[in-house]
């Protein structure tokens, strides 16, 4: 099985597929609102000083993600 790492430790140009999300019906519903679901590919193109939002870019879209949700969402390196 493939090991999978938080959103959050991925460095700035780092890509992941998204495998998993770890939260409740409302948290997964939020990311899904910004087009974030499993099977989508991100970049990060971003990363704040200690537990700032995280920017990532998918398709033609950029989001800042907060700290606390980056470390639940799951990703694959690719």
């Amino acid at each position: 099985m493939e090991s999978t790492l938080p959103v959050n430790t991925l460095a700035e140009g780092d890509r992941g597929e998204i495998t998993s999300f770890e939260g409740g019906f409302f948290f997964i519903k939020k990311l899904e609102g910004m087009g974030l679901r499993i099977g989508t590919t991100i970049t990060v193109v971003a990363r704040q000083w200690m537990s700032g939002p995280v920017i990532v870019r998918f398709e033609n879209t950029e989001v800042a993600i907060g700290f606390n949700m980056a470390k639940r969402i799951r990703v694959k390196r690719v």
